[in-house]
């Protein structure tokens, strides 16, 4: 399902977008014609992408775990990253600003726009994201421990095997 662009001009009169300046613009595409600068509503700041094939695009889904442990495909938001950058068919290449100045076609230039490679960039996003899952599943399990700590302590020393010592 594609963005129409009714709906996109819609939006943009109740909430005009940020733009780079024309002139800036016109330099980032100097330096590579598959380059834009867009402004992200999810980041809120300035983000430069680079066009790519649709194969090496992450697709706008996220997956989450319910309370069983099924796992269940939500899509993306409209205005998120992932699923703007899906539709138009860009890959973020890590490079963000607050304000766009004249410095950025500098940057551009010393800096390789595509250091992340267009084929490596969804494992480094899984990488990213596998680490992420990783982090939280850990506070879950170091909550967990605490809980059951906590949980044979109190049935401990209610069946009188252990003694609770205070100040000892």
């Amino acid at each position: 399902m594609r963005r129409s662009r009714n709906f996109g001009n819609s939006l943009r009169k109740n909430n005009p977008m940020k733009t780079a300046p024309s002139y800036i613009v016109e330099e980032v595409r100097r330096i590579d014609p598959n380059l834009r600068i867009r402004w992200s509503r999810q980041r809120k700041k300035f983000v430069v992408e680079i066009k790519t094939l649709r194969c090496y695009l992450p697709l706008p889904v996220k997956y989450k775990k319910d309370a069983y442990g099924k796992i269940i495909e939500t899509r993306c938001d409209v205005f998120s990253d992932r699923y703007i950058q899906y539709h138009d068919g860009f890959v973020s290449t890590g490079v963000e600003c607050d304000v766009v100045s004249s410095s950025l076609p500098l940057f551009l230039r010393q800096a390789d726009t595509q250091r992340i490679g267009r084929e490596n960039f969804i494992k480094a996003l899984e990488e990213r994201e596998r680490q992420e899952e990783i982090i939280n599943l850990q506070r879950e399990s170091d909550l967990l421990k605490d809980i059951a700590g906590e949980s044979y302590n109190h049935l401990s020393y209610r069946q009188g095997e252990r003694l609770a010592l205070n100040g000892i």
